[in-house]
């Protein structure tokens, strides 16, 4: 790619870039937005005023939304000079970052449905300070977004090899993954809508309808949004990850997927610091796990910091070690050897569960009046779950990497890049200061890795040995 002058991105891209917009002005603002619907809906205004009040609301947060796409467009210039790409953006503080390829730790092209229509795409450089996506251009033309992820590889001075397949899901697989996730937002958003519904009734007639409906009615529509809820989640994850496939381009992992937003992510295998096994309990029990690849990158967005990750939706157990190893020389993730918890941690375990219960019980006795205190005996269950959580905690150190295993029935391990460690830390609450027990957490660049409470000389031993890293 030649050297050339500043350059704008693509003149649609304050139209592609709106609905984005949207979204995060819509999070920023929430609090607002929920006090100003709440209020309109108990004042005492008409139908008229409310309408032109709310709308006037709605004017204002796309209007922000407009602002904010087209200050971007109109603002962010790039270059490529000297063999660095520079970005200029800002319209009272000017900003100029300069990022050498050789420091570039991921290139991730993504295509969103109207950037697909557009032939648009965005293109993100991520190096491993904490500054988040240095380099996020959006929108390129596709032509000229595959143009600049080809010259900062070239620059890289990666070896120019055939690519070699790593995992590919098939439409089965895919269905699998989302029938095995954990989905209850949709449920949530469900039950959110009804209230509201039976909120707006009148008194009587909300009787009513809870008489006609019956016991049965209820666990009736509580099942249906449940059922909503799964299917939504399987759906979503057959249109997010879709065409699933990861090669191995001589050291960098490539990663595409995607059916209406097309995605494709690129991370360089020298600089991957956490590999994480993720294993929903219906997942592992027909025998498959999901595993993400991190590199040592920390991203700052809108819902804060997030490590740059590459996730390979459907693995079979008996692959996760095979696939694990072609990034970090790890081995055993499944099976160890792993250290329990200390003993004394029972004891914090038998406190935590009815401590657990509360939220429950205050939420039954606020349905329900003083017969909600009824929910305190889910005391026991949740003691048990804790118990059960903590038998099937473990941790491990070795010469290269810290592994945790954490999780009873959503199990999850993690396996971290000694390397890679920016710092540890040793923290004691009162129950634990109490118990002589300590918990170790160690941070990576935007990764948090905790070990189950152990003694508190282990944990020290533990911490001089993590301290100096070998």
């Amino acid at each position: 790619m030649s050297e050339v002058a500043w350059r704008r991105l693509h003149p649609l891209s304050p139209v592609v870039n709106l609905l984005p917009q949207m979204w995060v002005v819509l999070q920023q603002f929430w609090p607002l937005i929920l006090v100003w619907f709440i209020g309109g809906a108990a004042s005492d205004r008409g139908f008229t005023a409310r309408g032109a009040a709310d709308s006037s609301l709605l004017v204002i947060l796309v209007g922000i939304s407009v602002l904010r796409s087209w200050a971007r467009w109109w603002t962010l210039r790039f270059r490529v000079l000297d063999g660095q790409l520079e970005l200029r953006s800002g319209l009272v503080n000017l900003q100029t970052r300069v990022l050498t390829p050789q420091r570039v730790q991921n290139v991730e092209l993504t295509q969103s449905l109207l950037q697909r229509l557009f032939g648009l795409a965005e293109l993100r450089v991520e190096t491993a300070s904490d500054a988040g996506a240095e380099g996020n251009l959006s929108a390129l033309s596709l032509a000229e977004a595959q143009e600049l992820a080809t010259w900062l590889r070239s620059a890289q001075k990666a070896e120019a090899t055939a690519p070699t397949p790593v995992a590919e899901l098939s439409t089965v697989d895919l269905l699998i993954y989302g029938a095995t996730s954990s989905r209850s937002g949709f449920a949530a958003a469900a039950f959110g809508t009804i209230f509201e519904y039976a909120a707006s009734l009148d008194p009587e007639r909300a009787a009513r309808l809870g008489l006609r409906a019956g016991p049965a009615g209820i666990l009736a529509a509580v099942a249906l949004a449940l059922s909503a809820g799964w299917l939504f989640g399987v759906a979503g994850a057959a249109l997010r990850h879709g065409g699933f496939r990861l090669e191995d381009q001589g050291g960098t992992l490539v990663a595409t997927e995607g059916l209406l937003s097309r995605r494709r992510v690129e991370l360089p295998i020298r600089r991957v610091q956490r590999v994480i096994v993720s294993m929903p309990a219906v997942r592992r029990w027909l025998g498959y796990a999901t595993l993400h690849i991190e590199t040592a990158v920390s991203r700052r967005g809108e819902g804060g910091t997030q490590q740059s990750t590459c996730t390979i939706p459907l693995v079979p157990l008996d692959q996760v070690d095979d696939l694990a190893a072609r990034v970090l020389p790890v081995r055993g993730l499944l099976e160890g050897p792993y250290a329990p918890a200390a003993v004394k941690a029972q004891r914090r375990a038998l406190v935590r569960g009815p401590l657990q219960a509360l939220p429950f019980v205050a939420i039954a006795t606020w349905l329900a009046g003083w017969t909600g205190l009824a929910a305190l005996a889910l005391a026991p269950l949740f003691m048990l779950l804790a118990w059960l959580d903590l038998r099937s905690q473990g941790w491990c150190v070795t010469p290269s990497h810290v592994l945790v295993r954490r999780g009873w029935l959503a199990r999850e391990i993690t396996a971290l890049d000694r390397a890679r460690i920016q710092a540890v830390s040793l923290q004691q609450g009162p129950i634990l200061r109490r118990l002589d027990l300590a918990e170790l957490v160690v941070l990576g660049a935007g990764a948090r890795v905790v070990l189950p409470a152990l003694d508190h000389d282990v944990a020290m031993q533990v911490l001089g040995q993590l301290g100096g890293r070998r």
